[in-house]
């Protein structure tokens, strides 16, 4: 959100939050507000209707005490998204998801998925969604598969390293994974 708010052209942020609020610290212009959805419980209509108007969507939801199971949140809740995202014409929908999804032998997938089965319902939650975006002339999705995240400072773009598919995995600060 504070990168959007600092670092883009958008007009207009909204941070959508289990709570409904947002604490950006020093979003004191008036260009972000906070609403409530929770994508694990929210409807496809509820959801279209609190992204009617949006240009894009980053779903960075994941699994949660507070705000549902790994089948709510990393496969429902990211297939709800895609379908409201679709019905409101947003034209794009990034999935933050996880490195090393697409790897169920590895350690990272093996340790993971001991949480609920995270990984198993993220790559089904992003399977559905490249079903969905079949054939979408103006309206497309990305996925991204960071590694491990850190709070260590931005590298920067000419440090990270960006391939197709799922190859490499690392750690990478939150602060690089919103610039991508």
């Amino acid at each position: 959100v504070e990168y959007l708010r600092e670092k883009t052209q958008a007009k207009d942020v909204v941070a959508c939050t289990r709570s409904g609020s947002y604490d950006g610290g020093s979003t004191t212009d008036g260009r972000v507000s906070s609403m409530s959805v929770n994508v694990a419980t929210a409807s496809v209509a509820e959801l279209t209707n609190a992204f009617d108007g949006a240009k894009a969507v980053v779903f960075a939801a994941s699994q949660s005490q507070a705000g549902g199971d790994a089948s709510q949140v990393d496969r429902d809740g990211v297939i709800s998204c895609a379908r409201a995202c679709l019905r409101a014409g947003v034209e794009r929908f990034v999935i933050v998801s996880s490195g090393a999804v697409s790897k169920p032998a590895s350690p990272v997938y093996i340790f993971l998925n001991l949480f609920g089965g995270i990984m198993r319902n993220k790559i089904l939650g992003e399977d559905a969604v490249r079903a969905l975006y079949f054939d979408r002339p103006g309206q497309y999705y990305t996925i991204v598969r960071q590694g491990g995240l850190s709070e260590d400072p931005a590298r920067g773009v000419s440090a990270l390293e960006l391939n197709q598919g799922d190859e490499i995995s690392g750690r990478i600060s939150r602060e690089d994974v919103a610039a991508i």
